[in-house]
């Protein structure tokens, strides 16, 4: 990994860290989805954008079904 690439993520983290958890494990999970798009934009795949999208699903389907887990009585 690039010095860039280490700067970047080493900002991105930080900035997730500040955020308040919208469920317990938000910000691992937050970091961890982040680190996946990070890793392909790097590999450069032709269908980029389907892989970003895909992964915004998943992450966006995960912190759906934890944050309700953490409303429901």
């Amino acid at each position: 990994m690039s010095v860039p690439q280490q700067v970047l993520i080493e900002a991105v983290r930080n900035r997730c860290e500040q955020l308040d958890d919208r469920y317990p494990g938000y910000t691992t999970d937050l970091i961890g989805y982040l680190a996946e798009v990070l890793s392909i934009e790097r590999s450069q795949p032709r269908n980029v954008v389907q892989q970003v999208e895909a992964q915004l699903e998943v992450f966006g389907d995960l912190y759906r079904r934890k944050s309700s887990e953490g409303t429901a009585s």
